[in-house]
């Protein structure tokens, strides 16, 4: 499409505000010939640096790993950041630190590794701006809604963090280590101009920009000369504009118009209300760029072209009550973007395709040429819509195109290709080269599906507005859901990813969701990996020893390589799926649960041990006959952690295996299981043989080959609910915080009646098999958790202080035969002494702040925790030192960041709950920096030019 006239560039139908920072020292735009390393280094796998990611808007984190469609399963909440208010905006992540808003007024930064609080600003206090007064039903504080715009470049880290304020429109610059601010400058003085999107950062203006003054320099594209009665509209308000350093542009996407000259009304008439959005519009004159991609020069903005895609979009949110005088024709449909353009270059028949993506609330998804915007296709991805469409940011992985439709007025919505109809919202994916629908998915909830839609290596993540939250992931190539999670409040705001984790917050009805949402108060963060253990796995290695013929030896080893998490009593139960028609001649150091049908070998004396298609392996029990033992066996499977004793962390059998007939071949079997709740094995792996020593080390012999299988733990599949909880208290006050709620029922069971105390429960006159873990019932409480952790604050003198900390058991059918606890706490780096548990540091995290420790019973004294009664709980108490520089007596420092009980998290109770110690902060002075910053904003109130 050709570039504007001089005319239309100065009567354009839209309100961008460009705001750039120059730097009082030279510096050119970056050559076409480096633009793809620039970006490629702002693209770090473990940075995600505005409401986009990066500078293309894609929403995609390309170099993810740890994530992928076999280890997504796994994930598993690893903590929760309680902020008391609902949080919408996608967190923005640099350098191992999250940076996100909250609808309570506040900006935190928190480590990413434990949630653990960096600094929090309150934007009111921080700016001294008052909020625009009725923007926001409820709301009488000064907000932001946007992601955080991380100021990074290759060459410097100008420690910034640029954040925009809803309502008024004003940018602020904090540092980003301390949140102090720097600067503010305020992008509209309109009171009713509010800013909803990103901003994205690019450090690379021409050396004319650069011969400014070195302050604040705005320039902005207005409309209109001042005339009455004419257009107004066509605000830019979703997602972060994407940047194409190659090109020189800037993309950005516009919305609907909220009036139009008269003659343009009359138009609308004559045509009967009609408009068709892929077809041009008799009534859209040349001049309006409401509905429309625009590629914008970056040193200038001026349009560099432009592509209108809405056909007649005339509308205004009191104009949804059809009976509100003065409204402009029909058909508004309200067809906004709701979000930037996407960058993204593929391979057409052979030849690379550079092109730019938008999805629309018309439900349309468009895809433009970033040369010139030549229409490359168009799809009806879904139902249109008051909400969408398409709205607040798709994703891409340069392959497929992902949206959500929102359907919030509940359309008729066919799903492919199964042809399904659904009335919900959902998620559609389209093949990036010629919009064709792949596949598409309804809201498993039933709702409409606001929040953005974020993608890593194979695996989409979603979340719904459902009342209790849900979070999604979907293999990015069937649609088929892989993993959910219930965060407790509608989710509206979209997942950033980053180094195998997923950070996402909940909550949304405090702002202009108001009546359709929950309120949220939290930041959840999920890992597919433990972070305090990464290297943590259960390895099944399968040795292939020697082949006789028909029949193979075989070892069959489990090694727990966890640091703090065991598997206790009744122990594992290996099973696999045998590739052929193999059985079981014999088996030393443990058993088959069943013979099963071996009647093929009627005529062979003795019979197989085991003939079944899937066999069932147990160890052995303590004290089995000496010829049935191997080294590391007869432990009843009950296999300890590294850390507690490693002599104990290891089991292993053998068996002699052959066929049905002669097979002189080796396959080895497939579908493996642990059987232990919450662990999920991976497929056979080869590796190099395996080494054994005999003759004291003397001699070595090796298998002919071996196998491995890995075995990962998720608390989200081990069970529904917490298993533990946290309660506080202090020698200052009398208020003992108590647990937060594990269950609103037994465990894991709706039909079961929770026990009372001193009660004997009908499930203790039940038999029960041995092999299996008992069923959960727990003594009657308000928090229902199996296990209570206590942690008191019991002294504090001059140079030390004291904690007395007591392990409960609230089972009635339970007993812990191996129990351990990991701490986080910001002064465990200063224990002194720990009575009654052994005790010792784990890896510490980057610097001193986020300290973890893990204690355990001492042997045969509180080794075991047994169920619920007089002995139903064991005690400890610590010494810290306050050493100096280190030790802080501020809010919640005397407390734990997390307690995890035999590698489960529990339950903290919020922070803002934890009884309060004198605060000590500290202030530093803040550093002016310069940088360029591109944010664009919307203005509610009707526009006359």
């Amino acid at each position: 499409m050709a570039p504007p006239t001089f005319y239309q560039q100065n009567h354009l139908l839209l309100l961008l505000l460009l705001c750039t920072l120059i730097s009082l020292l030279s510096f050119t735009t970056t050559a076409a010939s480096d633009w793809h390393g620039t970006q490629k280094r702002h693209e770090a796998t473990e940075n995600w640096l505005n409401h986009g990611g990066d500078l293309y808007n894609r929403r995609y984190a390309s170099k993810e790993t740890k994530i992928s469609l076999k280890t997504v399963s796994k994930l598993s909440l690893k903590w929760e950041f309680y902020a008391g208010k609902d949080i919408s905006a996608t967190p923005s992540i640099f350098n191992g630190t999250l940076y996100f808003p909250s609808w309570n007024g506040q900006i935190y930064a928190v480590k990413a590794s434990d949630g653990s609080l960096v600094w929090k600003k309150n934007l009111q206090n921080l700016t001294g701006f008052s909020p625009t007064p009725g923007l926001v039903a409820n709301v009488n504080w000064t907000v932001s809604r946007s992601t955080p715009t991380v100021v990074v470049d290759d060459h410097h880290d100008h420690d910034l963090l640029i954040i925009g304020v809803y309502g008024p429109a004003f940018v602020v610059a904090v540092k980003r280590s301390t949140g102090e601010l720097v600067w503010s400058t305020q992008l509209d003085h309109n009171p009713a101009s509010v800013i909803t999107m990103s901003g994205t950062y690019y450090k690379g203006l021409t050396s004319k920009l650069a011969k400014s003054c070195g302050k604040p320099s705005c320039f902005r594209i207005t409309m209109g000369n001042g005339k009455t009665g004419a257009y107004a509209g066509a605000a830019i308000w979703g997602s972060s504009p994407s940047i194409d350093i190659h090109r020189n542009h800037v993309y950005i996407a516009t919305g609907n118009l909220y009036s139009v000259p008269p003659h343009i009304e009359e138009c609308q008439k004559r045509e009967n209300n009609q408009t068709v959005p892929t077809h041009p519009d008799e009534c859209v004159e040349p001049d309006n760029h409401s509905d429309s991609i625009l590629a914008m020069d970056l040193d200038s903005g001026k349009i560099k072209w432009y592509h209108q895609l809405g056909g007649y979009d005339v509308w205004f949110g009191s104009c949804n009550n059809f009976s509100t005088p003065g409204c402009p024709p029909g058909p508004n449909p309200d067809a906004d973007f709701g979000e930037a353009p996407m960058m993204l270059s593929m391979q057409v028949n052979g030849i690379k395709k550079d092109i730019v993506v938008a999805v629309q609330k018309s439900g349309f998804a468009w895809a433009l040429d970033r040369d010139n915007g030549t229409l490359m296709w168009a799809t009806e991805a879904g139902p249109s819509g008051l909400g969408g469409g398409g709205i607040w940011g798709a994703a891409t992985d340069e392959k497929r195109i992902y949206t959500n439709i929102a359907n919030i007025e509940r359309k008729n919505f066919t799903l492919k290709p199964s042809n399904k109809t659904t009335n919900s919202g959902g998620w559609v994916v389209v093949d990036a080269r010629n919009g064709k629908i792949l596949w598409s998915i309804a809201d498993p909830s039933n709702a409409a599906a606001f929040g953005p839609v974020s993608v890593a290596n194979s695996v989409v993540f979603v979340g719904s507005t459902h009342l209790k939250g849900p979070i999604y992931a979907m293999n990015a190539k069937t649609g088929k859901i892989v993993w959910s999670y219930e965060t407790g409040a509608t989710v509206y705001g979209g997942m950033s990813i980053s180094n195998g984790c997923i950070y996402v917050g909940n909550g949304y009805n405090v702002s202009i969701g108001a009546g359709l949402a929950t309120d949220g108060t939290s930041l959840f963060a999920f890992y597919g990996y433990d972070p305090l253990d990464p290297h943590s796995n259960i390895t099944i290695t399968w040795d292939l020893l020697q082949s006789n013929g028909d029949t193979n030896d075989v070892t069959v080893s489990i090694f727990n390589f966890q640091s703090y998490r065991h598997v206790d009593e009744p122990g594992w139960r290996v099973s696999w799926a045998w590739s052929a028609d193999e059985v079981i001649w014999s088996m030393v150091g443990a058993e088959a649960t069943e013979q099963g049908n071996c009647s093929a070998f009627k005529a062979r004396v003795p019979l197989p041990h085991c003939c079944e298609k899937r066999p069932v392996i147990v160890d052995l029990l303590p004290g089995a006959p000496y010829n049935q033992q191997t080294k590391n066996c007869c432990k009843g499977g009950v296999l300890t952690s590294m850390s507690q004793d490693p002599s104990k962390s290891a089991s292993t059998f053998q068996m002699n295996v052959g066929g049905v007939v002669n097979n002189t071949g080796f396959a080895m079997p497939v579908n493996f299981s642990l059987g232990v709740p919450g662990y999920t094995c991976g497929d056979p792996f080869e590796v190099p043989p395996s080494r054994f020593s005999t003759d004291k080390g003397r001699r070595w012999t090796q298998a002919l080959r071996t196998w491995n299988v890995t075995c990962m733990y998720s608390q989200f599949i081990a069970s529904q609910n917490p298993k533990c909880c946290v309660s506080l208290s202090a020698f200052y006050n009398d208020t003992i915080i108590p647990c937060p709620r594990c269950s609103c029922q037994c465990q894991d069971d709706r039909t079961a009646n929770c026990i009372k105390y001193g009660e004997t429960p009908s499930l203790l006159q039940q038999k029960h098999d041995p092999n299996e873990e008992p069923p959960q019932a727990v003594i009657c409480s308000e928090h229902m958790c199996p296990i209570r952790v206590h942690w008191h604050v019991k002294q504090s003198y001059k140079e030390y202080w004291r904690v007395k900390m007591t392990v409960t058991n609230m089972n009635v059918m339970r007993n812990y035969s191996q129990w351990n606890m990991v701490v986080l706490h910001p002064n465990l780096q200063s224990v002194t002494q720990v009575f009654s548990f052994n005790y010792k540091p784990l890896n510490q995290y980057d610097g001193y702040i986020n300290d973890t420790g893990m204690l355990w019973g001492i042997q045969y004294y509180n080794d075991m925790l047994l169920q619920a009664g007089e002995s139903g709980n064991v005690q400890t108490e610590i010494l810290f030192h306050k050493d100096e520089g280190m030790f802080t007596f501020g809010q919640g420092w005397a407390f734990p960041r997390r307690i995890m009980f035999n590698g489960d998290e529990c339950v903290m109770p919020p922070p803002d709950q934890y009884p309060t110690l004198p605060n000590n902060a500290s202030h530093s002075a803040s550093t002016p920096t310069f940088i360029t910053i591109l944010f664009s904003f919307l203005l509610f109130l009707k526009l006359v030019l």
